[in-house]
């Protein structure tokens, strides 16, 4: 009967044992869980800021660029102005003389 007993409390031992073993590695898979996402959130964190960067430089870049174009644009229709102005009268005439055939 002493024997019964010792086995049942040694069984109730391994039972006790295996289940701080499951306790411990629930704790440690939840600790390493939890340090992976905060890994992953910095991550993530970092590679947004850059690609903000990123994005905030090509902005900058495209602005300039359009800012370059605008003005190339108002130079080129400056000079077709002042091409314009020059022969204003000549073309009228030539166009008023195909018209009356003159």
């Amino acid at each position: 009967m002493e024997s019964i007993r010792q086995i049942l409390e040694m069984d109730k031992a391994a039972v006790r044992r295996a289940e701080e073993a499951v306790e411990r590695e629930r704790k440690l898979s939840d600790e390493s869980g939890e340090r992976r996402a905060s890994e992953n959130n910095e991550r993530l964190s970092k590679e947004k800021k850059e690609s903000e960067s990123a994005v905030k430089a090509l902005r900058e870049k495209l602005n300039e660029r359009l800012r370059e174009s605008e003005k190339l644009k108002a130079d080129k229709c400056g000079e077709i102005e002042k091409i314009f102005a020059e022969h204003r009268e000549k073309w009228a005439d030539e166009i008023v003389n195909r018209i009356t055939g003159g």
